[in-house]
């Protein structure tokens, strides 16, 4: 599985997934920083890559508005610190079969990692 971080993404969730042998490419390393998001967009589909990001309404109204069929999007919320980001995405591994042609969006609550998922 691909992903394209962006760069309000932590660098730990960067090298936690390169650690578990993912195809990895973050906004501000791999590529530069402070691309627009329609470039994000781009690359993710370019290389067909799923886009982690804590821009929930911005990634989610521009695919949905403009109808365009990225791979998936894992959305972190922002109440998620950024040393908690690994835990959140372990979260989403034990509970979600496929993260393809998903919007899934991690948030946190007093109880834990709560999950949305929306088909693309």
């Amino acid at each position: 599985m691909k992903f394209l971080l962006d760069e309000n993404i932590s660098n730990s969730l960067y090298q936690f997934l390169k650690n578990q042998n993912f195809n990895v490419k973050k906004i501000g390393i791999d590529e530069p920083s402070g691309i627009s998001d329609k470039q994000v967009i781009q690359i993710s589909l370019n290389e067909d890559r799923i886009l982690i990001t804590r821009d929930c309404g911005d990634f989610g109204e521009f695919i949905y508005k403009n109808n365009i069929q990225i791979k998936g999007i894992i959305c972190i919320k922002g109440n998620i610190a950024g040393y908690q980001e690994v835990s959140a995405f372990s979260f989403i591994q034990k509970n979600v079969c496929s993260f393809v042609n998903k919007f899934i969006i991690v948030d946190k609550k007093i109880t834990g990692f709560v999950l949305k998922i929306r088909d693309i």
